[in-house]
């Protein structure tokens, strides 16, 4: 509006210009009134000019305070962009994390509910591991209880007890094997290695082998002797039986098994086979080795050989003249040059060329081997004569002695044993009735003694029917209480022909023709006839004993006879016993054993008669169903003279004991026999000092006595 109102004072009325304007407006007065109020609105509007220019200031300081604060304002916007961008950005990173957290939120919640399963398992486990404490604290305990019930046994039975884990190979031994070997449990760590290598390097194959066999299933277990050897060295002698535990799958879990010293037993069989195999006084092999050897020498030798029985004349006089004691040194003396002579280069080509032994008393054989490079046996006979014609000095005094000597050959005499013994013997009776002092071959032309023989052999066919043949009945004895406990029934042959026959000549010729079984069937029934009489109160712990030839156990029906005849007697079974002898053994073991065990089935007993004498084999022994062991009288005649005597004595009480056997003593004579027998924890006798063989009713009347 002042705008407009500038522009049109400034426009000329006629045209003209701002000078035409002057000089009109005086002309009308109107205009002088209307000039007025122009004036006054020039005024006003000058004044509004000014206030519109002071507004226009005012306005362009806004304008530029405007643009100021537009271009603020702008950078407020580029700076809000900024910001927008930012924040958008901080969106996006918050939507991210946002989106992180729910992941992150997601596998809290996995890993939540997983804790609570870890929770769960560890509380299982936390249970499990108590319940696993609480069974390892009671293993700990019976662990603890089965060693100290280990160490009681293993000290109890005086045992070694171990068990080696497989394949950790750890071995744990009982404390009585430091005790017994001699080693600290916590200076000498024995493991299965050092073990194994204290075994003897003699027995370690046999050690090895049957592991080997029991592992592979050939044993049920592994049963063993062997030696181990002490800290100090020595070498002890150990039972050993063991048994291998298996996994379900097959595979080996354990070891274990039991260890007990057998060196004082494997030291009384030392002397046992000494005993068994050799003379305790010379030395020499004795009779069963010399029966062994035989039998080899027949089954194995293609050349032959000979024997040569020699026996020392007149023996008898010289041991009488000068007592026992140097008669037993003479037989030493004179085994002693016997065994020169064989061991000599010209009899020893080869290992077994000549063989010296004791027959028994003042006998000898000599068993030769026929070879082209030894010398004829006949010669070998003539070196004996020669030899054995030298003096002997004994204590200051000279002996002369002489020998007879009965020789046969083999295969040519006979291939059998018994039979070239028989002959042997033939030959020798003949050169004794030749004058002594030579030898003699057997012949077969010898018929005389055959013939005599064959006489006799028929009339102890008919000795049963003639009534011939009678029992005696010897008594046993407590040796404590002298108190009865026991009876053998000897048999006993007089004969009208020829008087009273011994034993031993009468009952070999009897089982050589066959006659032994009737006679054997005899004595059975004869012996269970006067067990029937025996008193009632006497039966409790009385038993009869009956010597049985090993013919008879051949002899299929022997067992029912022997029950036939109990049944028969109306007696009970434990009042019988049979005797058997060692020689036995080598003719039937199995079929002997058999019968054995079935008769002791039914109640009998079981002696074994003569031991020393014989086989004397304690691997048979062992194994034998025997109850009593019955010594000859041969080892307690002269007990009380010799030493050594004594100490086989207690070595075959002990034995017999351990074995759980009783022991009989035969040919107990003397108080002092008694004594010492008594002291050496025999428990029977039986011999002349309480009584001597009885018929039959006064062996009865002995226990109306007792």
């Amino acid at each position: 509006m002042e705008q407009n109102a500038q522009d049109y004072r400034n426009k000329d009325v006629s045209g003209k210009g701002p000078a035409g304007r002057a000089s009109v407006w005086p002309h009308f007065p109107v205009f002088r009134s209307r000039k007025a109020e122009v004036e006054t609105l020039k005024a006003a509007l000058a004044l509004r000019g000014e206030a519109l220019a002071g507004a226009r200031h005012a306005l362009e300081e806004y304008a530029a305070r405007f643009s100021g604060l537009a271009e603020e304002t702008q950078r407020q916007i580029q700076a809000q962009t900024a910001s927008n961008a930012a924040l958008a950005a901080f969106e996006q990173r918050v939507a991210e994390l946002g989106r992180e957290r729910e992941a992150a939120l997601a596998r809290l919640v996995s890993l939540e509910a997983s804790n609570g399963q870890l929770l769960s398992d560890r509380d299982a486990f936390l249970e499990r591991n108590r319940a696993y404490e609480a069974a390892l604290t009671q293993a700990e305990r019976t662990l603890a209880d089965i060693r100290q019930v280990w160490g009681l046994i293993s000290e109890a039975a005086d045992v070694i007890l171990w068990d080696c884990v497989i394949p950790s190979m750890q071995l744990t031994l009982s404390d009585s094997f430091y005790r017994m070997l001699g080693y600290d449990r916590e200076a000498d760590a024995i493991t299965w290695e050092i073990w194994r290598g204290l075994v003897h390097p003699d027995d370690r194959v046999q050690v090895n082998r049957l592991y080997h066999d029991h592992l592979i299933g050939r044993t049920d277990r592994n049963a063993a002797e062997y030696r181990l050897r002490r800290k100090d060295g020595e070498y002890r002698w150990f039972s050993a039986s063991a048994k291998i535990a298996y996994n379900p799958d097959g595979s080996v879990q354990r070891y274990a098994g039991v260890l007990s010293d057998i060196t004082d037993r494997k030291h009384q069989e030392a002397i046992i086979a000494t005993l068994a195999y050799y003379d305790n006084l010379t030395g020499l092999p004795n009779r069963t080795h010399l029966l062994s050897l035989l039998e080899a020498r027949l089954a194995g030798s293609e050349n032959g050989g000979a024997l040569l029985l020699l026996d020392l004349d007149n023996f008898k006089t010289v041991n009488d003249a000068f007592g026992h004691a140097f008669g037993d040194r003479l037989l030493q003396t004179v085994a002693a040059r016997l065994a020169h002579l064989c061991e000599s280069e010209a009899l020893r080509v080869s290992h077994e060329g000549a063989v010296v032994t004791r027959f028994g008393g003042d006998e000898f054989m000599v068993v030769l081997e026929k070879r082209p490079e030894y010398p004829h046996p006949y010669e070998v006979a003539d070196r004996i004569l020669r030899i054995l014609r030298d003096p002997i000095c004994l204590d200051g005094r000279s002996v002369y002695l002489s020998c007879s000597i009965g020789l046969t050959m083999f295969p040519e005499d006979g291939v059998r044993a018994d039979l070239l013994l028989k002959n042997a013997d033939t030959a020798l009776s003949r050169a004794k009735t030749a004058g002594r002092k030579c030898r003699v071959a057997y012949d077969t032309d010898m018929g005389v003694e055959a013939a005599t023989r064959m006489e006799m052999e028929e009339a102890l066919r008919g000795a049963i029917r003639n009534n011939e043949l009678a029992l005696v009945f010897q008594p046993q004895a407590d040796l404590a209480t002298r108190r009865i406990t026991g009876y053998e029934a000897l048999l006993r042959w007089n004969s009208r022909i020829y008087g009273n026959v011994p034993p031993d000549r009468f009952i070999p010729m009897a089982e050589e023709c066959g006659v032994i079984h009737e006679i054997g069937h005899w004595v059975i029934r004869e012996t269970c006839r006067f067990a029937a009489l025996i008193p009632e109160s006497w039966r409790g712990g009385l038993c009869v004993s009956i010597n049985v030839s090993p013919l008879q156990f051949i002899e299929d029906g022997l067992l029912e006879k022997i029950r036939d005849a109990i049944r028969s007697f109306g007696i009970p079974s434990s009042m019988i016993a049979v005797e058997i002898t060692e020689t036995m053994l080598m003719e039937n073991f199995d079929g002997i054993v058999g019968c054995l065990q079935a008769l002791r089935a039914d109640g009998c007993h079981i002696y074994l008669d003569d031991f020393g004498t014989g086989y004397s084999s304690l691997n048979y022994l062992k194994n034998l169903p025997i109850d009593v062991l019955k010594i000859d009288k041969s080892f307690v005649q002269d007990v009380m003279v010799h030493p050594t005597e004594r100490k086989l004595l207690r070595a075959i009480i002990g034995m017999a004991h351990s074995l759980r056997l009783k022991v009989v003593a035969e040919g107990v004579e003397t108080e002092a026999q008694r004594t010492f027998l008594l002291q050496a924890r025999c428990n029977y006798m039986q011999g002349y000092l309480f009584s001597r063989p009885l018929p039959q009713d006064d062996a009865r009347a002995l226990l109306d006595h007792g």
